[in-house]
């Protein structure tokens, strides 16, 4: 254990530099405790306030925190206070488990089916690849997106009485703007996160931030974990990572920089993220006002195969590339495959109902139908008052598809359209497979 971290009773203690976390156990959570973050400096008074005996609790006091410690443990308790004491002086110096990762890790929850109606963001502020703040907060959606569905009701327990007195959004995303000193956000499943952003500040009448951003799932993937998929939980529980609750913002937001600072640890990464992404093989995306640009495979990097290709039998992954015809790369399949009502239901295409057009050079449709299916998308072959996402690919003008996505969106239906290269990093696929 770290010279910096100490065991109280029900609680982890964390010191980073004059920084004081206390995370609480998940019984002390259910009994009321909240993880607290607070900024030591000399002027504090840090008190023993009670020593443990071998039969009574001990406790230290700064300010109105309680620190709590079990009977016989007097050592632990003396540990935590001399080093507090030194923290409040600035003679503790801070944590360095990555020199050089900083980033703000960022988890937001939606009230509905549109991205954009975000009721909850979480936020883990990383410095040295060490964790040193963490918070999260409720908001109102947007007007126009408020409505909570509930379908995400039940994902993550969040309601409208529970928003009633919270911010606006637009509140809600300034603070966010006040964790933000220049790093990059960091999210698991960056173009979710980064897309409902976008969403939420446009529907919101406010300024869409510009900033890069990294993603934790495309690490994860890129790993190679022995994992039977790559969700939150899964990716934090294969690397010890501890989430507390899943789909709280915050919770998620900490799990999501555990996994990076991890991933950065066994493969021996130093530097920012941008260095991280780089040494598995990616790049930076990008957020601004006019789009979302996904993380995608660094050009810089040899093809290292370290990038699964998810959602594709290993017999598709061995195939042979074979000589197409040229009507071959947009001919539509007959036979439309189910879709998996067993994949994550938090995920981007669960329950969507998806249509292509366009080239998808160098995968088929049918090979992009599976892998959309796979991960609990409807696959539909034509744009209809149920089509809520119309994926566009290459091709010399607009398709009848795309103009009847435009007309069907200009009407209010919520279809969203998206490019080639935001399907292909959805399904975590490579933009140049190796069949």
């Amino acid at each position: 254990m770290p010279a910096a971290e100490f065991q109280a009773h029900g609680c982890h203690v964390q010191l980073n530099g004059q920084q004081l976390r206390l995370r609480y156990s998940v019984l002390q959570r259910a009994l009321g405790a909240s993880d607290q973050h607070l900024l030591l400096n000399d002027a504090q008074a840090i008190n023993q306030t009670a020593q443990p005996t071998a039969t009574t609790m001990g406790e230290l006091s700064i300010a109105d925190v309680r620190i709590p410690f079990a009977p016989g443990a007097q050592k632990e308790q003396q540990r935590c206070l001399s080093a507090l004491q030194a923290a409040a002086k600035g003679e503790l110096a801070p944590i360095v488990v990555v020199p050089g990762l900083d980033f703000l890790a960022v988890d937001v929850e939606t009230a509905n089916a549109d991205w954009g109606s975000i009721c909850q963001i979480g936020v883990c502020q990383v410095r040295d690849g060490a964790v040193v703040a963490q918070d999260a907060w409720l908001c109102k959606p947007p007007a126009k997106l408020g409505n909570f569905e509930e379908a995400n009701i039940a994902i993550h327990g969040i309601t409208a009485e529970d928003v009633a007195d919270a911010p606006d959004f637009s509140e809600a995303m300034h603070k966010l703007e006040s964790w933000m000193d220049g790093s990059p956000l960091l999210a698991h499943n960056a173009q979710f996160d980064m897309t409902a952003l976008r969403r939420a500040c446009i529907a919101a009448d406010i300024e869409v931030p510009a900033i890069d951003f990294g993603c934790s799932l495309a690490l994860a993937r890129a790993a190679k974990l022995d994992v039977i998929n790559h969700r939150l939980p899964t990716v934090a529980k294969a690397l010890d990572v501890m989430l507390q609750r899943h789909h709280d913002a915050g919770a998620d937001a900490e799990a999501c920089a555990g996994i990076v600072i991890a991933l950065a640890q066994r493969k021996d990464i130093e530097g920012d993220l941008g260095s991280v992404m780089h040494g598995f093989g990616f790049q930076l995306g990008h957020l601004d006002a006019s789009k979302v640009y996904p993380v995608l495979r660094d050009r810089n990097v040899d093809a290292n195969d370290d990038v699964e290709i998810a959602a594709l039998t290993p017999e598709q992954s061995q195939k042979p590339k074979k000589p197409r015809q040229p009507w071959a790369k947009v001919a539509t399949p007959d036979e439309i495959p189910e879709a998996n009502t067993e994949a994550d239901p938090a995920g981007n295409l669960f329950g969507q109902t998806v249509v292509l057009s366009g080239d998808f050079e160098p995968y088929s449709k049918g090979q992009l139908w599976s892998a959309m299916a796979q991960q609990g998308a409807h696959v539909a072959k034509n744009v209809t008052k149920k089509t809520t996402i119309l994926v566009s690919g290459p091709w010399e003008g607009k398709t009848s598809k795309l103009k009847r996505a435009e007309e069907l969106q200009a009407q209010g239906q919520k279809l969203e359209i998206w490019s080639k290269e935001e399907l292909v990093t959805q399904l975590g696929l490579e933009e140049d497979p190796p069949f």
